[in-house]
This record gives C-alpha cells, sequence and structure tokens, in this order.
C-alpha cells in the first residue's frame, strides 16, 4: 500500500507541476503584454508632451505671438476681468 500511496503522491506533484509551469508561462506572457502597453503610454505621453511644447511656443514666442498681442489689446484699453498669470512671459524671440 506505500508503494501505491507513493505512486499517487508521484502522480499529484507532476499534476502540479505541470499546472505551475503553465500558470508560470501565462504570467510570463500576461507580463510582457502589461510591459507593451505600458511602453505605448509612454510613447503616447512623449508625443502629447512634444505637441504641448510646439503649441505652447506657439501661443507664446514669436514678435506676433498671442500672448503680446492679447497684452496690446489690453495696453490699448481692453475691458478685461481677468489678468494673464504670471507664469506667461512674452519672448520676443523667434
Amino acid at each position: 500500500l506505500r508503494s501505491v500511496e507513493t505512486i499517487w503522491r508521484h502522480e499529484r506533484q507532476n499534476k502540479n507541476a505541470e499546472k505551475i509551469a503553465l500558470e508560470a508561462g501565462n504570467l510570463h506572457d500576461k507580463f510582457v503584454s502589461f510591459i507593451e502597453s505600458l511602453e505605448g503610454i509612454g510613447s503616447h505621453l512623449e508625443k502629447a508632451q512634444t505637441a504641448y511644447d510646439t503649441t505652447f511656443k506657439r501661443l507664446s514666442t514669436g514678435s506676433g505671438n498671442l500672448i503680446r498681442r492679447v497684452a496690446i489689446l489690453k495696453d490699448l484699453g481692453a475691458k478685461t476681468k481677468k489678468d494673464l498669470p504670471d507664469t506667461l512671459s512674452i519672448d520676443d524671440e523667434s
């Protein structure tokens, strides 16, 4: 009877080892997919940052930039209720 019990125990251990190997493979594949998604998000964030930087440059640089033009309108007497944030500065270059 001990021999039969030992054989059954080895059989259960083998089945468990197969299940562990299968789960480990699935976990690995899921982890790789997660990393790929994370890299995709990083790429999109970089593109968004580049688009933001380009747009902000158009807003604030050059002699005809929008910030300067709005400031001129205010200086000429445009009736405003709000001031531009101090963080926005006028860049005459470009």
